[in-house]
């Protein structure tokens, strides 16, 4: 069930033309404090410190020259002002005035989210539904959708009842007037109201809803009442016992659960340690797209650990756990290119992906662009 949109860029829009045939005579902007200021005194206003001001101009650039509008929606945003953040989120999306970028663009609707913006929350949940700049996790997925639904973001509550369509074993949806009503099965119906009471902090009842639900084969249900074993929350902690769910549901497809099974392999949680099917769980999950379990299983071929050493294999998982947003498959990702191990050597492409992996916050890449005399 497809769902969630992305506006493309328009190839026929020059932003350096419009900017340049800019009539800004008569333009003028009002502040809360009833004063007005034509172009030249906002962006003075804005060049001092005032906030609104360069939020204001980076909206007036957003709609007419969006070359020009980042470096003021992200003066605004770096200040706070979650409405700058969200549009420069959506700027760095559809890659309109500046290069398009699923990392930045995810970076900028979490900072427009943390602000309080709804849209921002809602666009930070697609970004984990897709794997878009972050990591694919569903479960993060429906915490942000919740989230901007709670705030009153309509696209949001529809989002999370499409997610719960796909995995409650949603029989069929109909429409009571403008609401979308789901008809959900007994598993999936149980599946949901553990969500929901995990959702409200009730981990006893949400871990009572899921063994209904698993009773009718809900491989989620499975999967998060593995998590509540695993972190002793609304029963007793038993990481045996966790494993044993995760294993039921990475049978079951689950790639989550397979994930966290190659996890558990590797360092002998619940599980006798084996390096073996660590890697055979790992590589399961990041055939499906698990970016986190690229990365385990790229560490696997680095070391020749379960897995004949394979530097190619590992620039491979390395790319894809990069794509998908993982600043620290970027920075191993610039190594092997610093390196020349699995890929042809190549310093300026290493910087591009430490460059990447800084703007994340990945520390380490900091230190190498450092080391490589490059500034961030």
């Amino acid at each position: 069930m497809a769902f969630g949109w992305r506006r493309k860029k328009d190839k026929s829009f020059d932003g350096k033309k419009a900017a340049s045939e800019l009539d800004e005579t008569n333009v003028s902007f009002a502040f809360p404090d009833g004063s007005t200021a034509n172009i030249e005194e906002t962006r003075q206003r804005a060049e001092a410190g005032d906030v609104l001001a360069a939020a204001m101009l980076g909206e007036h650039y957003w709609r007419t020259a969006p070359v020009y509008a980042e470096t003021w929606l992200r003066k605004a945003a770096e200040a706070g002002h979650a409405s700058s953040a969200y549009s420069l989120g959506f700027l760095y999306d559809c890659g309109v005035g500046v290069e398009q970028d699923d990392a930045q663009a995810a970076r900028w609707f979490r900072r427009a989210a943390d602000l309080g913006d709804a849209r921002g929350m809602n666009r930070v949940g697609e970004a984990y539904r897709l794997g878009r700049g972050v990591e694919k996790n569903m479960a993060e997925a429906k915490v942000w959708f919740a989230r901007a639904a709670k705030s009153g973001c309509v696209e949001a509550r529809t989002n999370l009842q499409k997610i719960y369509a796909e995995e409650c074993g949603v029989d069929a949806i109909r429409r009571e007037g403008d609401q979308s009503v789901l008809q959900l099965s007994d598993g999936g119906k149980a599946y949901l109201d553990g969500m929901l009471c995990e959702e409200a902090g009730d981990y006893v009842q949400a871990c009572q809803n899921y063994r209904r639900a698993v009773e009718a084969g809900v491989a989620g249900a499975m999967h998060n009442l593995g998590v509540l074993y695993y972190n002793g929350t609304g029963v007793e902690q038993d990481v045996a016992e966790a494993a044993r769910w995760w294993r039921k549901a990475a049978e079951k497809g689950d790639v989550n659960s397979m994930n966290n099974l190659g996890v558990c392999y590797e360092d002998g949680i619940g599980v006798e340690q084996s390096w073996t099917e660590a890697a055979r769980w790992l590589r399961k999950a990041a055939e499906l797209g698990n970016a986190q379990a690229a990365v385990g299983l790229a560490v696997s071929y680095v070391v020749g650990r379960g897995v004949e050493q394979n530097w190619t294999e590992a620039v491979r998982l390395y790319r894809q756990a990069a794509d998908a947003g993982i600043p620290f498959a970027m920075k191993n990702l610039g190594l092997c290119y610093r390196a020349g191990t699995g890929v042809e050597q190549n310093i300026e492409e290493a910087i591009a992906w430490w460059r990447k992996a800084a703007e994340l916050g990945e520390t380490h890449a900091k230190e190498l662009l450092r080391e490589a005399g490059v500034e961030e």
